[in-house]
């Protein structure tokens, strides 16, 4: 399948357009920046199921968006990418659990940078019961974290789209 760069020059090595399948292509990579695989996420409102993760990938990871802002934690890519808008610095842990290598990933990365981390959870009970957790893996070590709610919809990819911000 061809592949052809979307989006802005700066995260042009993690977002590809899949043509043939009508799909956006979120390429994943290791510390090393070497690609350790990719989901597809369907463009299509009626495709089932919406994401197709490459063989042998493993949600061992998360995707980072950098940028100036406070660390802000979501599950899909779509999402990141729209904290990431909004100027924070986005994470995408690929679902609404997390492993102990993606939760020890963040705690590094706030470390590295002296960052606020905070949770861009999507606003259903999936999305509460996460941050439940994630907050309470925070506390035990001595940090907190708190929310963003969108304005709009249920997750920042909602309210960004809609034009709306967050609280």
């Amino acid at each position: 399948t061809k592949y052809r760069v979307a989006g802005s020059l700066e995260n042009s090595d993690k977002i590809m357009m899949d043509l043939k399948s009508n799909a956006v292509v979120f390429i994943i990579h290791n510390r090393d920046s070497k690609p350790v695989g990719y989901q597809r996420r369907y463009v299509s409102k009626f495709a089932k199921p919406k994401t197709k993760t490459s063989l042998g990938f493993t949600r061992d990871f998360v995707m980072a968006f950098p940028n100036k802002g406070d660390i802000v934690v979501c599950e899909g890519p779509f999402t990141a990418l729209s904290a990431w808008h909004y100027g924070f610095y986005a994470l995408c842990t690929f679902g609404c659990n997390f492993t102990n290598n993606q939760f020890n990933a963040i705690m590094a990365l706030a470390e590295k940078y002296n960052r606020k981390i905070l949770f861009g959870k999507d606003s259903d009970a999936a999305g509460e019961k996460t941050a439940k957790s994630f907050k309470g893996r925070l506390i035990l070590n001595g940090l907190d974290c708190r929310n963003l709610v969108p304005e709009e919809g249920k997750d920042l990819n909602d309210s960004w789209q809609a034009g709306k911000g967050f609280r």
